[in-house]
């Protein structure tokens, strides 16, 4: 009897003590795999969630067969949202929300010309429909807004964000010579922000972010020439109703020429942390295509350099803030030089920090999970972050997988 009351003893506080450990232990938990979304060949997966009431409800913009569709998790099933938002091949296709819970998707028409399109979801009749339903606000370009380049295969060709009230703006480069130009929704119709293009650039891995006063901030590589496959960094201002540069500094200061190089990079983006400063992270050619951040202090006029946070060559980047103004990160990672490898990965800056820590399941050395492609993440609404990307399922399909962070029940006691 009293052998057995010792075994209790100890078997009892050691669960104990494993229970700190493991509950707090997060996984990222698949919610859509193998056919749950798309059945056909996917690609241009883009992800965002929004709330409804107390739940985070994820919506999934992808192409199946080169159509343009979006679904929604419903808590059990992945529900098509709205009609196809296109009928005919379509790339590059994003998801939006504003704060009033309106959809938007946007993608180049491959169909016709491959200008860059916009469409919104009419509550009422569930169909997607340019704003207004006024066929006129369908295109926002006149000309073509890609490109042919394989090393920007992955960037996308415009971003939008919303102001204060809701209002959209979109960034796109238009044209053969790729020029940068900003538009907003007037009410009515699609109006050029500064009255013409930003500057005659080359805009490639064009980003958009607009600050607490309403100042949108803008940034992407001027590229060099029609065929190079990396340009520098470039960033505007619109103020008192003028586009105005920000100067980037190659290197940053904080940084040495190469892991602070701006010059010859790829795949930027923009946001703003929670002192209200730009962010900017890119694919920096100088160190080892590694991913790399920096910060504008607005109250100095001045740059630095924030961190390295791949551990290679870096794809599929995007960049974006959370409610409580903490930052994530997500690319693919080739992890090392000529691997081949393609590693989704996600990282997490906590508001004020500066230190940036690997998002992934407790039980892993790095990433989520590879090979993936078209990565992209949301924080946007609740506390989970929730990533999409493509991935080959068992039938041999390139298919949509849907996953989200979440603290995993504890084991059971042995």
């Amino acid at each position: 009897m009293k052998t057995d009351l010792r075994r209790s003893w100890v078997i009892i506080p050691l669960s104990f003590l494993l229970l700190p450990f493991y509950s707090g232990a997060q996984q990222w938990v698949p919610i859509a795999t193998e056919q749950q979304i798309a059945s056909e060949t996917s690609s241009f997966t883009h992800i965002v969630t929004a709330l409804d009431g107390a739940i985070t409800v994820p919506y999934v913009v992808y192409t199946e067969s080169g159509v343009a569709r979006v679904k929604k998790f419903d808590g059990e099933n992945w529900v098509a949202v709205g009609d196809d938002v296109s009928q005919a091949t379509v790339t590059h296709t994003r998801i939006y929300i504003d704060d009033n819970g309106k959809l938007y998707v946007t993608y180049v028409d491959a169909a016709n010309g491959n200008k860059l399109a916009i469409k919104t979801l009419n509550e009422l009749t569930q169909l997607w429909q340019p704003l207004n339903n006024d066929p006129a606000n369908l295109y926002i370009s006149a000309e073509t807004v890609t490109n042919t380049i394989g090393q920007f295969a992955s960037t996308p060709r415009n971003a939008l964000a919303f102001s204060s009230d809701n209002t959209p703006y979109v960034i796109y480069g238009e044209g053969a010579a790729l020029n940068p130009f900003v538009k907003r929704f007037n009410g009515t119709s699609w109006e050029t922000v500064g009255g013409g293009m930003i500057a005659t650039q080359r805009a490639i891995g064009v980003s958009i972010a607009i600050d607490q006063n309403d100042i949108p901030y803008v940034v992407y590589i001027n590229h060099a020439t029609a065929t190079a496959t990396t340009g520098n960094m470039i960033v505007y201002k619109y103020e008192n109703n003028s586009w105005q540069q920000i100067v980037v500094p190659s290197p940053v200061p904080g940084g040495s020429a190469t892991s602070g190089a701006t010059t010859a990079i790829r795949h930027t983006n923009i946001v703003f942390n929670s002192s209200g400063n730009p962010v900017v992270s890119y694919f920096n050619a100088s160190n080892s295509n590694r991913n790399t951040v920096i910060v504008y202090n607005k109250s100095a006029g001045t740059w630095s350099l924030n961190a390295i946070i791949s551990s290679r060559d870096i794809a599929n980047n995007s960049l974006t803030t959370d409610p409580s103004g903490n930052l994530y990160a997500s690319f693919t990672d080739i992890i090392t030089n000529g691997s081949g490898r393609s590693v989704a990965r996600v990282f997490k800056q906590l508001a004020g920090a500066t230190a940036w820590t690997e998002v992934k399941n407790f039980d892993v050395v790095l990433g989520i999970d590879e090979p993936a492609g078209n990565l992209s993440h949301s924080v946007r609404a609740g506390t989970k972050p929730y990533v999409v990307y493509t991935k080959t399922n068992s039938n041999g399909i390139v298919t949509p997988i849907v996953r989200v962070l979440e603290n995993t029940a504890p084991p059971p006691p042995p």
